[in-house]
């Protein structure tokens, strides 16, 4: 009888989840090149417009070589991914190139979790600031967001910005996703954008790629345009090691 109880108890306990593929391809772009895609109205830059142009070059590597930026990458956060409320992941990524305009990245995940990915420039470079940002999650297109700063607006956005000093203070806290993130970041079918803007501007913007876990293996985009901080000093507008 007592056998019986625990087979039965064994048989009600929830199976455990199992692990499902995902993708994230991630592309970065001259600010001209990327605005040269916005095909229609931009509406209030909150997802309206879809740029299918845009996603079909990627795709097909027929993408200008030029207007893509290679000295940047997605990597998953090391440290902060409680305050996300996030896992840590083992990932394989294949780094953009002539013939991949997309870093492709790729791992097992459990769905229902979230993991997030950081672009983090160290070095310096003419193009520090995020000035678009386009993603596609569970849906069928890449669409288009303005990462607005976050101020007292009532809607929660697939964009934000904020200072980056202030969201790796709060994420190494533990505390950025449960005092902010959960009331102003709303992931558009399952992928969102965390712009922390550099305080030093001759450095660049940080990007933290959010993305909730669908049920069924996912290729989520991000696509980011960058353009150079035109409130720097005069020698970033010039260009960083430009001779005077």
């Amino acid at each position: 009888m007592l056998r019986r109880a625990l087979l039965v108890a064994l048989l009600l306990l929830p199976a455990p989840a199992q692990a499902v593929e995902y993708h994230l391809q991630v592309a970065h772009l001259h600010e001209l090149a990327f605005a040269s895609y916005l095909d229609g109205r931009i509406g209030r830059g909150q997802g309206e417009l879809t740029m299918t142009r845009l996603q079909r070059d990627l795709t097909a590597g027929t993408i200008p070589k030029g207007v893509l930026l290679y000295d940047r990458s997605a990597e998953p956060v090391s440290e902060g991914t409680a305050g996300f409320r996030a896992v840590a992941v083992r990932a394989q990524s294949t780094p953009a190139s002539g013939r991949q305009p997309w870093q492709d990245i790729v791992w097992d995940g459990v769905p229902g979790q979230r993991t997030v990915w950081v672009v983090a420039p160290v070095l310096r470079t003419k193009d520090q600031q995020v000035v678009h940002v386009a993603l596609k999650g569970s849906g069928p297109g890449l669409r288009y967001h303005i990462p607005y700063t976050v101020g007292f607006q009532p809607s929660a956005l697939a964009a934000v910005s904020y200072p980056q000093v202030f969201v790796r203070s709060y994420a190494e806290r533990g505390t950025l996703w449960d005092r902010y993130l959960g009331r102003h970041l709303a992931p558009s079918e399952g992928i969102a954008a965390v712009v922390g803007v550099n305080d030093n501007p001759t450095f660049a913007d940080w990007v933290y790629l959010v993305v909730d876990h669908a049920p069924a293996p996912t290729t989520y985009e991000a696509v980011v345009g960058w353009d150079r901080r035109r409130h720097a000093d005069r020698s970033n507008l010039e260009g960083v090691g430009r001779e005077q």
